[in-house]
């Protein structure tokens, strides 16, 4: 960046004093992640970058306008960046107001992927907000004192030098010597060993359970969607007889009794005991067949209700006929390529020691060792379809498939 810039304006202090104004703008935006309690991710560090271009343009237009100033008016650089700064205020005002409100509802904002994009808009909240307080003040400053080194530095060096440029340079790069780091220890790079599982090879297969040829269907009732599919349909005849008893009239007998008196003391008198009882019969005459459009809705939903039972059960036969055949048939698949195994592992042998014999080439070696290798690859794959298999088997079946896992 700072050769980009010495490029640019030709000159070795000038981006110096627009790199000056970088530090603020990080501080800024360290700062406001710090008050927030926000953690600096990568997302902030993407706010932060995105801070350099934001406030080198606040130097970067303050700058060229005194350079202009002191190329067309021969203006001393202290009235020059003075003038500069009155005259680019307004526009340095305007770009920092418009990109600090484009990132405050990235600061601000909720909803999905607001905790994702919260950090960059606090890092450039926070960057803008201090930079633009700091870089107005100290830019000018900067300016003038980088301009006075430089006339100091052509007096004093630019003549042993044989050029004024090359003094600046030299100060500066003085200065980044003198800023520069130590050399850290030697580093010596960790020893970091293969685990002993990752290494070790082993040659035993998992077992794969046998299952029966035949299961019996009552292994089915265990399963939870069954199980629901019977219970709805039970509540569905039971609503339809619920629905019926609206035909019949309501009938009730309500009594009541006890004492009733002026004086406490002739309370419980049998002259003052009461009592009454009554029956209440009603029934609806006229309903417009309410009912009975009830009765049928009821009947509907059962119809629906044992429709989705019955294919609840097909779909349950299917899922173990599919898993029992899926057994089956790589069952014998699994044996087969077991036997091809073992024969590319007898030819491996073979082809080996024919080449330790001297009668074949390594190639042939290589060829063997590719095919027994495939052909092992294979039975490991079948072996892990036929536990996905019996793992599918369970889960049709709601469980084992042995009639004593019932639970009665």
């Amino acid at each position: 960046m700072y050769l980009v810039l010495g490029i640019l304006y030709e000159s070795l202090v000038h981006p110096v004093t627009i790199l000056s104004t970088l530090p603020s703008a990080g501080v800024g935006a360290l700062l406001a992640l710090l008050g927030t309690g926000t953690e600096f991710s990568i997302i902030a560090v993407i706010g932060v970058i995105l801070l350099i271009g934001i406030v080198k343009k606040n130097a970067i237009m303050m700058i060229d306008f005194a350079l202009q100033l002191e190329r067309e008016q021969q203006l001393e650089p202290r009235d020059a960046i003075h003038r500069a700064s009155l005259l680019r205020l307004r526009p340095i005002l305007m770009t920092t107001v418009a990109a600090l409100f484009g990132a405050l509802p990235l600061a601000i904002g909720t909803g999905d992927g607001a905790e994702m994009r919260r950090p960059l808009g606090i890092a450039i909240v926070g960057g803008l907000i201090l930079s633009q307080l700091l870089t107005l003040y100290t830019t000018p400053v900067i300016y003038v004192y980088f301009d006075r080194f430089s006339s100091w530095s052509r007096r004093k060096l630019g003549g042993r030098l044989g050029r004024p440029e090359l003094g600046v340079g030299a100060a500066l790069v003085l200065l980044c010597l003198l800023a520069g780091c130590a050399v850290g220890p030697d580093y010596k790079r960790p020893q970091a060993g293969t685990p002993p599982m990752f290494i070790a090879r082993t040659n035993t297969l998992p077992d794969v359970p046998e299952t029966p040829t035949l299961i019996p269907a009552t292994l089915l009732e265990r399963r939870p969607d069954i199980a629901a599919a019977e219970r709805r349909t039970a509540a569905a005849n039971a609503q339809i007889g619920v629905a019926r008893a609206a035909y019949f009239p309501d009938l009730s007998l309500t009594g009541t009794g006890g004492y009733e008196s002026n004086e406490f003391s002739s309370l419980f008198s049998v002259p003052n005991r009461f009592w009454s009882l009554g029956p209440n019969l009603a029934q609806t005459i006229f309903d417009a067949g309410a009912i009975h459009a009830q009765v049928k809705q009821n009947i509907a939903a059962y119809d629906f209700n044992v429709a989705t039972y019955r294919e609840t059960v097909l779909t349950a036969f299917q899922d173990v006929e599919d898993n029992l055949a899926t057994l089956k048939l790589l069952a014998e698949e699994s044996q087969a390529e077991v036997n091809a195994a073992k024969a590319a592992e007898l030819t491996l042998e073979i082809t080996q020691n024919q080449y330790q014999a001297g009668t074949v080439d390594y190639l042939n070696v290589v060829v063997a060792q590719q095919t027994a290798l495939t052909a092992e690859r294979a039975v490991r794959d079948l072996a892990n379809r036929r536990l996905t298999a019996s793992v599918g088997l369970l889960k049709a079946l709601g469980g084992g498939w042995r009639t004593s896992d019932l639970v009665h």
